[in-house]
């Protein structure tokens, strides 16, 4: 969870920065992620992968709309009730094990899809059930985070009241092992089972196959070298971001007075990374994919060209109306 710190140290000057930065995160973040639901939501035959694009932005947009109020609600110092504690706060979590729970099950659909060129494609039924097994999950995780939750009675915010360190310590290392460590090697593994099937060209080069066949084959090998990519791009920006979360929370629980100072430095401005990532997966599709910096381009045509269709227009009339006016006097 984010925000530890006791805010009423933190300077004015910080507040205003870290703040300025969070209006921009929710900004970009809510644009991106909300056009490519708009983009999804118009595409005509939506497979698969589109439908875990969407649960990654729905989980981004939420942890965005939950948090970022929030954060602000921190520097007003402004108190919180019970409820905000046990469903708002924890939102943050949930929302980021719903993204690492979603890239598991891409890395594992994407390497059976590949491994299995032959077999039926995956039904959507199935694609749908394991969000709602992501989004279950990530909840269940969350039960001991949101029992022990509650308002802190010493100032703004929340905190943690656990009843023994030894609970906190293991609930730490639990979150650590199952929202990280286990994922990203399951990860890793699917991505490395994949790039030696991918680059193995006389699998889709083979000389018995027809001219049209292999063509067929090598562009299909081509478009899940692409989605790879892109996949795997989404999956270190993860990585990267969530990193020193995880490592501030153990030095934490788990170090002495030093390293508890150290981890609060690096969780005081967490919460900044966390909303990065949010806003970055948009500009990840946008960057490796054709299809969605296609339609960027020609939403971003669509406002602006239409906006300035429309002053022209106004101005046209307003011209108009003035010429009119000019007319009838001099007639």
């Amino acid at each position: 969870m984010a925000n530890p710190t006791n805010y009423a140290s933190v300077t004015d000057t910080e507040k205003l920065v870290k703040l300025i930065l969070y209006i921009i995160a929710l900004i970009v973040g809510v644009t991106g992620n909300s056009l490519v639901l708009v983009i999804l939501a118009r595409k005509s035959r939506r497979v698969v992968n589109d439908f875990f694009i969407i649960n990654l932005a729905v989980a981004d947009l939420t942890l965005l709309i939950f948090s970022v109020p929030i954060t602000v609600l921190f520097y007003e110092e402004s108190r919180f009730t019970a409820f905000v504690c046990k469903t708002v706060w924890p939102m943050m979590t949930i929302a980021n094990n719903v993204s690492i729970f979603t890239l598991t099950i891409m890395a594992v659909c994407r390497c059976h899809v590949i491994l299995n060129a032959f077999r039926p494609d995956i039904q959507q039924t199935t694609v749908v059930r394991s969000i709602a097994l992501a989004w279950t999950l990530a909840a269940f995780l969350l039960l001991p985070l949101i029992i022990v939750a509650e308002e802190n009675p010493k100032g703004a915010g929340c905190e943690e009241n656990w009843t023994n360190l030894e609970s906190r310590r293991a609930y730490t290392a639990s979150l650590v092992i199952l929202q990280y460590v286990l994922p990203l090697v399951a990860i890793a593994i699917a991505y490395v089972w994949i790039g030696v099937d991918l680059w193995k060209p006389e699998r889709y080069m083979a000389t018995s196959w027809a001219t049209q066949d292999r063509k067929g084959r090598e562009k299909r090998r081509k478009e899940n070298v692409q989605i790879v990519k892109t996949l795997a791009t989404i999956v270190v920006l993860f990585a990267i971001c969530m990193l020193p979360g995880h490592i501030a929370w153990m030095l934490a629980d788990f170090g002495g007075k030093s390293e508890n100072n150290v981890a609060m430095i690096i969780l005081r401005f967490f919460d900044l990374l966390v909303y990065v990532h949010s806003c970055m997966n948009p500009i990840v599709y946008g960057t490796l994919t054709k299809y969605f910096r296609r339609e960027y381009t020609r939403y971003f045509k669509f406002v602006f060209c239409c906006n300035a269709e429309l002053k022209a227009l106004h101005h046209s009339k307003s011209h108009h109306r003035s010429h009119e006016h000019i007319h009838g006097v001099t007639l």
